[in-house]
């Protein structure tokens, strides 16, 4: 399967890459594969690497629904990281697109140094906060 990940507990992110061409098949397996994962945590940072990405067979009502998934919907930032004018650039958008409808936090980025640099930015935001207002999120 052309999909992978890792939950990195310490930085509070699930890191998942994509490469060559992916069904929809095989994303709903790598999401259920994570979902079931017992390392995982929906109120984790993602990020995902989709800039080795040909092709994705999946629709744009496909992509809409993936999108809403719900714990997609609890993950706090989530950074993408595709080289642009290209297929993964373009279904980046999209998939940014229907986030934004839903009020959540997506960027696009050219390398994965810059989104992880993106998202460790915003986990340190957060660990510097007082307690009382963490919990209050």
């Amino acid at each position: 399967m052309p999909i992978s990940y890792l939950v990195d507990a310490a930085r509070c992110l699930i890191d998942t890459r994509l490469w060559d061409s992916v069904t929809m098949t095989d994303l709903e397996a790598a999401l259920n594969a994570l979902y079931l994962d017992p390392e995982f945590n929906c109120d984790y940072n993602q990020l995902w690497n989709i800039s080795e990405l040909r092709a994705i067979n999946l629709s744009p009502a496909a992509m809409k629904l993936e999108s809403a998934t719900p714990w997609y919907a609890r993950t706090p930032n989530m950074a993408i990281v595709a080289t642009p004018n290209t297929y993964a650039y373009g279904m980046a958008r999209m998939f940014k697109t229907y986030a934004d409808l839903d009020g959540r936090s997506v960027r696009i980025f050219r390398s994965a140094q810059e989104a992880l640099g993106w998202l460790d930015s915003i986990k340190n935001q957060f660990d510097a906060e007082p307690q009382s207002s963490k919990m209050t999120q």
